[in-house]
C-alpha cells in the first residue's frame, strides 16, 4: 500500500516522498519501507535513531525525527497504528485452496474443522472438536487435542 493511500484512509496529512509501505514495526527494527510510531515519551531516543520511512508522532515530537523520515502527525499515534494494522493483517481464513490431505491410518474426530491446504501425516490422531487452521502441516504420529 502506498503511503499516500494509507494517509488518505486515515485522514492524515503528510509531507515528503510517497513510498510503498511494506508493514509496521517498532522504532528500533523498522526499515525505510515500514511505518512505526511513538506514543510513550520514554522511547524518544529510539525515535531519533529509527530507520522507519514514516512514523506516527504527536506534533511535539516531529522535530526529533531523522532527516528524511516522514512525520505522520496524530493526537493518538497508538490508535493510528491500530487502524493501520488492518491493512497489513494476514487473512484469518483462506477462501480458496486445496482440500485437506489426510495420511494413511490417521483418525479425524467428529466436529474437527480442517482449513484449506492442510496436510496431515500418517497415523495422526485428531480428537473431536479440534481446529486445524489453513496451511498447516502435521507430521506423522502426532496426537492433537482440542
Amino acid at each position: 500500500m502506498r503511503l499516500k493511500d494509507l494517509a488518505k484512509e486515515l485522514c492524515i496529512d503528510f509531507y515528503g516522498d510517497d513510498f510503498e509501505v511494506e508493514g509496521l514495526n517498532n522504532l528500533k527494527d523498522a526499515t525505510k519501507n515500514e511505518i512505526s510510531f511513538l506514543d510513550n515519551p520514554k522511547y524518544k531516543t529510539d525515535l531519533k535513531l529509527s530507520n522507519a520511512g514514516a512514523i506516527f508522532v504527536r506534533e511535539e515530537y516531529k522535530d526529533l525525527l531523522k532527516s528524511g523520515t516522514i512525520a505522520l502527525i496524530s493526537k493518538n499515534p497508538y490508535l493510528e497504528v491500530a487502524y493501520t494494522s488492518k491493512f497489513f493483517a494476514l487473512n484469518v481464513v483462506e477462501k480458496s485452496g486445496k482440500e485437506p490431505i489426510i495420511g494413511e491410518g490417521s483418525y479425524v474426530g467428529r466436529g474437527v474443522n480442517l482449513g484449506k491446504n492442510v496436510v496431515i501425516g500418517k497415523n495422526v490422531h485428531i480428537v473431536c472438536g479440534s481446529y486445524i487452521g489453513d496451511n498447516v502441516t502435521i507430521g506423522d504420529g502426532c496426537v492433537i487435542y482440542s
